[in-house]
């Protein structure tokens, strides 16, 4: 194992044809860190040849590979539309928030009626005369209760069936 120099630095970086690319804050040039790295690693190693690479980002991103090519692909939106996680999460948020949408698209409603119906339905407390009902709260979250009821249904069904 040879030592690290700055001799030993430049005369490898040399041998390699890396030339510097980075402009500093002094405005002289300098290597990059990818660059530092590769020729740290010739030198250490004493190899002749370094794989290289550019020192520009790759635009495109790579895709995730799963371990088992025959279920299918990476779970992000394509352009196929969306996935079945990115449908039932979408729907488990339009769920939750239909009670609130149903109320604030009212018109027969002035904004502080709208404010208590939105409270009452969420809460199952009524602002008007005080009292809790536990129909109230299955009237604000009865929509997402049933998504996530329907979601697990379906996942037992894929897991039985698999």
């Amino acid at each position: 194992m040879s030592k690290l120099t700055k001799a030993s630095f430049a005369a490898k970086a040399r041998e390699l044809g890396i030339k510097k690319t980075h402009k500093k804050k002094d405005g002289k040039m300098g290597f990059t860190q990818a660059q530092v790295r590769r020729i740290a690693k010739a030198v250490v190693k004493g190899t002749k040849k370094v794989k290289r690479s550019s020192s520009k980002k790759s635009k495109t991103k790579t895709k995730r590979r799963r371990s088992n090519p025959k279920k299918g692909g990476n779970r992000s939106m394509g352009k196929r539309g969306f996935g079945y996680r990115e449908g039932m999460s979408l729907a488990k948020k339009i769920a939750l928030f239909a009670k609130a949408g149903h109320t604030v698209i009212r018109t027969d409603m002035d904004g502080r009626a709208k404010i208590e119906n939105g409270v009452r339905g969420y809460t199952g407390f009524d602002l008007r005369d005080g009292k809790f009902k536990l129909g109230y709260i299955v009237e604000g979250w009865g929509p997402y209760a049933a998504v996530c009821g329907v979601d697990m249904g379906i996942r037992t069904l894929k897991r039985i069936f698999k």
